[in-house]
C-alpha cells in the first residue's frame, strides 16, 4: 500500500507539473488514449473510481475541450467519451514518458531483481482481480471504489 500511495502521489505531481491536469484527469486521458472511446461506466471501472467521481472529472475535461461526449448510436441512454485532438496530444506526451517512469521506478534493481519482480507481479495482479470480484460479490455487486 505504501508503494501504491507513493506512485499515485508522484503521478499526480507529474500530471499537474507537466500537463496542468489532476490525477483523475490524467487517468481519464490515459485510459481513453489506450482503450479508445468508451462509456462513463467503463471508464470509471477501468480507473477504479465511483461513477460520480469519474463524472466530475469528465465534466471538467469536457469544459476544457480535452474530452468529447456523444450519444451511443446503439444505446441512446449511454454516452461515449473520446479524446479531442488536444486530449490526444496530452496522451501522446504522457505515453512518451512511460518508459522513463519505469526506469525511475526500477532504478537500483539488478537485472535479476527486475526479472523476479516481473515474474511475481503478474500473478499478484491476477490474484487481485479475483479478490476484487469476490469483494464485489460480498458487497452485493456494488463497486463504488
Amino acid at each position: 500500500m505504501t508503494l501504491a500511495n507513493l506512485m499515485r502521489r508522484i503521478t499526480a505531481s507529474r500530471f499537474q507539473r507537466l500537463f496542468a491536469i489532476s490525477l483523475v484527469e490524467g487517468w481519464i486521458v490515459s485510459h481513453l488514449g489506450v482503450g479508445g472511446p468508451m462509456s462513463l461506466d467503463a471508464l470509471a471501472a477501468r480507473c477504479g473510481l465511483a461513477k460520480s467521481q469519474m463524472s466530475r472529472g469528465v465534466s471538467d475535461m469536457v469544459r476544457r475541450k480535452l474530452v468529447q461526449r456523444r450519444r451511443n448510436p446503439d444505446n441512446r441512454n449511454e454516452v461515449i467519451l473520446t479524446l479531442t485532438p488536444d486530449g490526444r496530444e496530452i496522451f501522446t506526451q504522457i505515453k512518451k514518458l512511460w518508459p522513463r517512469y519505469n526506469t525511475l521506478l526500477l532504478a537500483g534493481l539488478s537485472a535479476s531483481d527486475t526479472a523476479t519482480l516481473a515474474r511475481i507481479v503478474d500473478p499478484m495482479i491476477e490474484n487481485s482481480h479475483r479478490n476484487l470480484e469476490a469483494e464485489r460479490l460480498l458487497a452485493g455487486g456494488e463497486d463504488e471504489s
